[in-house]
């Protein structure tokens, strides 16, 4: 018989820290960002509103953790009951051991629904559809569900689930040879021909940040962001000090665990590119960028992603995973793309209801706004040209 434990406090949260550790090993579907150094840095720099944890366990063992929170929708009375870490997280969801998926999601959604009377509207935002609550709606991992209703949380609740991102991923071969070796042949020619022209005027390295200078890194990679967003008149997703705060915190604590992978490319010292990526249970993740502006004849955001990518097959990641959104650059490197959805969910009243409307109709423009950004088309395979991450 399971048993949730509600978690109110920050501190009783941090507590949970080694039990977390483990039942993030026991469980298949994890990400880095159900880690607790990302979540904990999300709750001290970026979070808000009341902390509702919900802990299952079977016994005394720890089999699956929720952590949630209340938040007001844009300064609105409406209160929503989201994921810890929604808006930087690319996939959140409930983390549960292995073979008690459904169960727990069960279990985490039955305790939701008797915490009511402390939000409105439920907002889970970026779950895969591989998870428990869409097992019986129909789609599969890699489809796309728009409006899907599913069971009732209770009398008078709904849930609805609704497409929300693409996340372009690339398988990758065993090596980085083997990376190289799958790549088309005008592909393979434009990045020896970009870093060999580089290299005959420059002094051209390209390598990985370490410990000694991860925090110049870091102010390198916020510069190069903004600047290629300032000169489309957007501040770029790293202009609040919040966010750089919380990047510098999880960027010390993922290279502390051996997750951070910040990829560098300096030319006569001084750093050009930056590729913010990390690695986690197999899996690589390309999570930002930036690159200076000046450089973009010579394609430098291109050749220093065909690096990373080499490198993260060479130490055995058996996949990139590009993470949110369907940047043309993405499909040049022949990435599939995997779907999320957003579990939007009522309760009785006219207030919930009204809410829930609101969110529908958010998705709606955002679903519009990335079809404007990016289009339905795909480039061919070995089109050129650089990238760029966080578009939104």
């Amino acid at each position: 018989m399971l048993s949730v434990e509600v978690l109110a406090s920050l501190d009783r949260l941090e507590s949970l820290r080694p039990e977390w550790d483990e039942l993030l090993a026991r469980s298949p579907t994890a990400t880095i960002f159900q880690t607790h150094q990302w979540q904990l840095a999300w709750l001290r720099h970026l979070g808000g509103g009341r902390l509702l944890a919900l802990a299952v366990r079977d016994g005394r063992d720890l089999v699956g953790l929720a952590p949630l929170v209340v938040r007001r929708a844009y300064g609105t009375p409406f209160r929503r009951l989201q994921f810890v870490g929604t808006g930087p997280s690319d996939y959140l969801g409930v983390v549960a051991a292995d073979g008690q998926e459904a169960a727990v999601w069960g279990a985490v959604l039955e305790r939701a629904w008797d915490l009511r009377h402390l939000w409105d509207v439920l907002d889970l935002q970026q779950v895969r559809l591989s998870a428990p609550p869409f097992a019986r709606a129909g789609p599969s991992d890699g489809d796309a569900p728009v409006d899907l209703r599913l069971s009732s949380l209770g009398t008078g609740s709904w849930l609805r689930c609704l497409h929300q991102a693409v996340c372009p991923h690339l398988p990758l071969p065993g090596s980085r040879d083997a990376f190289i070796g799958s790549l088309g042949k005008k592909a393979r020619w434009n990045l020896r021909y970009y870093l060999r022209a580089l290299g005959r005027e420059h002094k051209v390295e390209m390598g990985l940040v370490g410990e000694d200078n991860l925090a110049a890194e870091m102010e390198a990679l916020f510069r190069l962001h903004g600047a290629r967003w300032r000169k489309r008149w957007l501040p770029g997703v790293l202009a609040l000090p919040s966010v750089r705060r919380f990047h510098r915190q999880v960027a010390a604590e993922f290279l502390r665990a051996g997750w951070l992978r910040l990829f560098r490319m300096q030319v006569d010292g001084a750093t050009v590119a930056s590729i913010y990526c990390f690695s986690y249970g197999g899996v690589g993740c390309y999570y930002l960028s930036g690159f200076d502006p000046a450089y973009a004849r010579q394609s430098v955001g291109t050749v220093l992603t065909g690096h990373a990518i080499g490198e993260l097959a060479e130490e055995g990641c058996r996949e990139l995973d590009f993470l949110r959104g369907a940047e043309p650059y993405k499909y040049r490197w022949g990435c599939v793309d995997r779907h999320n959805a957003r579990l939007i969910g009522t309760k009785d009243g006219a207030i919930s209801a009204l809410a829930a409307k609101a969110l529908i109709r958010e998705q709606r423009i955002a679903d519009a706004w990335e079809r404007r950004a990016h289009g339905c088309a795909r480039p061919p395979a070995e089109a050129d040209g650089d990238g760029e991450q966080r578009t939104a």
